[in-house]
């Protein structure tokens, strides 16, 4: 079930300050604090957290900027938002109610032009709405953006008695009406999202149609992991100026490719057991370059190991280790794990820098890691456990440290 959006101190959703707007940022449950320290990293702004969301408000010449925000799944502009909502009598009196209620509760003029300036929306009737003109119903009309609507919704059947799609078919008519803008379900302009909550009906403009992710990954396999939740891991390892990052089971290589083009002032290694994966890896790598329209490829490379010997790489000269170790699903077994995330642990801890090292591990498997966390206390100790949804099965991110001995 959502959470409710914690606004509290926001007022981009206040029509009388036209400068301002308000963005609901979503992310991996568990990963909610990495995106609030990017968003004042990168935007110099202060978020609230809520389950898998932040929100936070933003200069409307600002909003654009949201789009290079890594550790994001999507974000959204809101419009109009209504806490203690109360979704009550029939079906068709809620659907009359919310209509009603993106009608006239929803900040429209200041939304949309928000929304053209950041994506870069222009037409016919763009130079009117820029000189501040609108229609005589006082409502800016862009020069016919297609448009699709979605509804979101959470919570039990008795809260709410009205399936999503007669939402989304029922609202987005009502959107249509008021603009005359066509209908469109693939190759939109423009994606109006209405959420609806056991307490709370809120509705937005999506800012980015498809996962931010895609910039990055080319070539998928089995268990490629979000690069946004790679990004997450990467920013939770706190990295530095100069340091040389190993990811020892890069797959097809989300987590030096987000960490390398996050941190660019450190070095990412990636390095893999099975051939097709080392291929793709670097399909990967030549893809970024492409995708992000970049003149220097990331400063990271793809080797092919067994992590298990690590022969090389010289004892001492890795900083961090993050990694996306097998669950034990869809690729290998946990009877398997029970060996390989010892053997893996000690051989890291040859190649990590004791007392400066530490490792970022994310697992579904963390059975196998609790029993044998004990067994390597030696070289690594637990400094923090977060816990986080991948694919829907609940995983741990393990934060280690390196001590002073070494293997």
């Amino acid at each position: 079930m959502a959470e409710p959006l914690d606004l509290t101190g926001l007022q981009g959703l206040d029509a009388s300050i036209p400068s301002l707007v308000t963005v609901e940022a979503t992310v991996v449950t568990g990963f909610e604090s990495c995106v609030a320290e990017e968003v004042y990293e990168v935007l110099g702004v202060k978020g609230n957290n809520t389950r898998g969301r932040v929100v936070f408000d933003l200069p409307v010449d600002r909003l654009k900027d949201v789009l290079s925000l890594r550790c994001v799944s999507t974000a959204y502009l809101l419009l109009g938002h209504a806490s203690d909502y109360k979704y009550e009598g029939s079906v068709d009196e809620q659907l009359e109610a919310m209509s009603l209620f993106v009608e006239e509760n929803c900040i429209w003029e200041k939304g949309l032009r928000a929304w053209a300036l950041a994506k870069g929306f222009s037409g016919d009737n763009w130079q009117r709405l820029a000189l501040g003109e609108v229609s005589d119903n006082k409502r800016p009309r862009l020069s016919a953006p297609t448009f699709r609507a979605t509804c979101y919704r959470s919570g039990e059947k008795s809260q709410h008695q009205f399936p999503s799609t007669i939402v989304a078919s029922t609202l987005g008519g009502k959107v249509n009406d008021m603009f005359g803008w066509p209908v469109k379900m693939k190759d939109y302009d423009m994606e109006f999202v209405v959420n609806c909550n056991p307490s709370e009906l809120y509705c937005a403009l999506t800012l980015n149609h498809s996962s931010l992710g895609n910039r990055t990954i080319t070539e998928y396999g089995l268990c490629t992991l979000r690069p946004n939740t790679a990004a997450c891991l990467a920013r939770l390892a706190a990295l530095q100026p100069g340091d040389v990052v190993l990811d020892p089971m890069a797959g097809t290589g989300s987590i030096p490719l987000e960490g390398a083009l996050g941190f660019p002032s450190t070095f990412h290694i990636g390095g893999e057991l099975v051939d097709k994966s080392v291929k793709s890896c670097r399909v990967n790598l030549d893809g970024v370059l492409v995708k992000n329209n970049l003149k220097l490829a990331p400063s990271m490379d793809v080797i092919q190991w067994d992590v298990v010997k690590a022969g090389c790489l010289r004892d001492n000269s890795v900083d961090v280790v993050i990694s996306d170790l097998p669950f034990g699903r869809r690729s290998g077994s946990k009877l398997d794990n029970r060996k390989l995330y010892p053997d893996t642990l000690l051989s890291l801890a040859r190649l990590v820098r004791p007392l400066t090292g530490r490792a970022v591990l994310l697992t579904q498997d963390k059975t196998s890691m609790f029993q044998i966390l004990p067994r390597v206390s030696k070289f690594w100790t637990k400094s923090r456990i977060i816990s986080t949804n991948i694919g829907g099965l609940t995983a741990l991110v393990f934060c280690l440290t390196r001590t002073d001995q070494s293997p």
